[in-house]
């Protein structure tokens, strides 16, 4: 028998560590996991622990897109890195582990950012999307390059936020290309944040003075510093 195209089945035999998971899904259905070509867009506190745990569900086929080196004040939610990565980047830590876990790993690694050709060329090669952004701007990016390829995008993010009261946590799953909506549609987005991201600092001066408020560049944030409009919050349908 045989699963996936190129992929024998019974090249899983002899991993006691996925025998639960065959159980599970049939050898077929593993062949499928270590076939499938996934592309994780973020690397921080949620895409480490995506990394971490597709590596262990058996996936091989990973393009990996994030720009961002490590920093001391991430190390508490990043499973890829340790106190001596410091400055180092994402992409390289989270390949490190994937080949730790699976050493036949195959992985296309994307030291930048969106929109950046190496990354858009590299995702749209990929069978599945995983996002896991800590700011707006890179996702309609993502939404256009998905549906112009096809590609089914799961979207993940999450915040705590404890300013204005009592401590309040949650986040968002959305998966575009296989349920109706994406994130335009389903409103999820901050405009006013992806606008500025495409601004210069002129431009963002300018606006600041417009409305007369001191303009600060903070419009990126760390991986739980999620984008809010006022009057709504993540833990709201």
């Amino acid at each position: 028998m045989r699963g996936v195209a190129g992929v024998e089945p019974a090249a899983q035999l002899g991993h006691p560590e996925i025998d639960r998971q065959i159980s599970l899904f049939g050898l077929e259905g593993q062949d499928r996991i270590k076939s499938v070509r996934v592309g994780l867009v973020g690397l921080g506190g949620l895409g480490s622990h995506l990394a971490q745990q597709l590596a262990y569900l058996g996936v091989t086929r990973y393009a990996l897109v994030d720009g961002d080196q490590t920093s001391s004040h991430s190390l508490n939610r990043l499973v890829i890195a340790y106190s001596d990565d410091i400055n180092e980047y994402k992409t390289d830590l989270a390949e490190r582990l994937n080949r730790a876990i699976k050493p036949d790993a195959e992985v296309t690694n994307v030291p930048y950012h969106l929109p950046h050709p190496e990354a858009q060329a590299a995702l749209a090669q990929v069978d599945l999307i995983l996002g896991g952004l800590d700011n707006d701007a890179p996702r309609p990016q993502l939404t256009d390059l998905a549906s112009a390829h096809r590609i089914v995008y799961v979207d993940a993010a999450t915040d705590v936020h404890a300013s204005d009261g009592p401590l309040v946590y949650g986040g968002w799953v959305v998966a575009a290309g296989i349920s109706p909506g994406c994130l335009f549609c389903l409103d999820l987005l901050d405009q006013r944040q992806i606008r500025h991201a495409t601004m210069t600092p002129e431009e963002l001066a300018a606006e600041a003075a417009i409305y007369g408020v001191p303009h600060r560049t903070a419009l990126t944030s760390q991986a739980t510093d999620l984008p809010r409009r006022p009057g709504r919050r993540l833990d709201q349908p």
